[in-house]
């Protein structure tokens, strides 16, 4: 952020759009990592039915 701070001239990064930016992409990264936790669970528990059926089938 200082860097952008920094460069507040004309062509320079804008520290306001920036912000945005970086608040949007933070907004965005925290609900891909829900979404990847949920899809891990669903793995589990697919991997989990999987092998009881599989256990059932070789007992």
């Amino acid at each position: 952020i200082a860097f952008v701070e920094a460069r507040a001239g004309l062509g320079g990064a804008a520290p306001t759009a920036t912000q945005a930016v970086l608040d949007q992409q933070s907004k965005q990264l925290a609900a891909d990592d829900q979404w990847l936790q949920a899809a891990v669970r669903q793995l589990e528990q697919a991997n989990a039915l999987l092998s009881d059926e599989v256990r059932k089938i070789l007992t």
